[in-house]
């Protein structure tokens, strides 16, 4: 079971091309923020992928510093995170905005999500978003074909209503 939408068994194909075709010798294919992504990675690409908040997000398995050492060695080059600056804040179980854990402990489920926003800070202000033109399937009409809560598109879903993002740190320091 994941938490990646409906559509959890596919990724924008356009997404998987571009990170396959740019991941180098970078060992994690990409980062993201929950196992429910990267588990999507794994099996659609057969390579690894980086959870940087663990199963749901919460697990602090990393520093800011830890990250950068990561992207500085060429462990990670490309994350698929929130966009924005929303990070993991706010996000309970079920992919709703401000809807907490069962039982009603909302504001546990929102302390708890909130652990790794410096994670998704440093990445926002290091790596360079790439634009969306670049990785995501359009429709004719130009508009993402992927949307929603799909994990290939740039819609609602376990990370809340701001859509993911593809950021590339090449080069970042």
């Amino acid at each position: 079971m994941t938490f990646s939408g409906a559509q959890a068994n596919s990724l924008d194909p356009q997404l998987v091309r571009y990170l396959l075709a740019h991941q180098g010798k970078a060992r994690f294919l990409v980062a993201t923020a929950t196992t429910s992504y990267a588990s999507l990675f794994i099996l659609q690409t057969n390579q690894p992928a980086m959870a940087l908040g663990g199963y749901q997000g919460w697990d602090r398995i990393l520093t800011p510093s830890q990250l950068a050492r990561l992207v500085a060695n060429g462990t990670v080059r490309f994350f698929y995170l929130q966009a924005g600056n929303a990070g993991f804040a706010g996000q309970g179980f079920g992919g709703q905005v401000g809807q907490g854990a069962p039982g009603g402990a909302s504001g546990v489920a929102n302390q708890l999500a909130a652990t790794n926003n410096d994670l998704i800070t440093w990445v926002q202000s290091t790596c360079k978003a790439v634009p969306a033109s670049t990785w995501q399937t359009s429709t004719a009409s130009g508009n993402s074909s992927s949307s929603g809560s799909s994990p290939g598109g740039a819609g609602a879903g376990f990370f809340g209503r701001g859509g993911l993002q593809l950021y590339d740190c090449a080069g970042a320091t």
